[in-house]
């Protein structure tokens, strides 16, 4: 009678040997490549919770409407609004405050897509 237990162990042990294999990381790697290494495993997963962090906190950014703001000469500024249960809120003054936290977010978003092709062109 044949036996297929003994080749699924054969196989698991093989994949886990090849599993810790590749994550033994490389003997003797100085500091710095080590240092980049980590950079570069940690990197993208760190900006891309920056980016998504600063995306949400973007997106509850609100202006409230001042009634009493005059422009430049003197004048009560016109004002896109909305009304908020209480609060009225300047739309174009909280798509402008959102728009400056939507920048940084995408600057972090880059930062992790270039850490993570570095990653795969330098790590693997």
């Amino acid at each position: 009678m044949f036996d297929s237990s003994h080749g699924l162990d054969v196989t698991i042990i093989a994949l886990r040997g090849a599993v810790l294999e590749a994550l033994r990381p490389p003997a003797r790697l100085s500091l710095s490549a080590q240092i980049v290494r980590v950079l570069l495993t940690w990197g993208p997963a760190i900006f891309g919770l920056v980016a998504a962090a600063l995306w949400v906190f973007a997106s509850f950014q609100k202006v409230d409407f001042d009634p009493e703001e005059r422009d430049e000469d003197g004048l009560k500024a016109a004002a896109t609004t909305e009304k908020q249960g209480r609060r009225t809120i300047d739309i174009l003054k909280t798509a402008k405050r959102q728009t400056r936290w939507n920048k940084w977010a995408a600057l972090a978003s880059v930062i992790a897509a270039i850490a993570a092709v570095c990653q795969i062109f330098l790590l693997h």
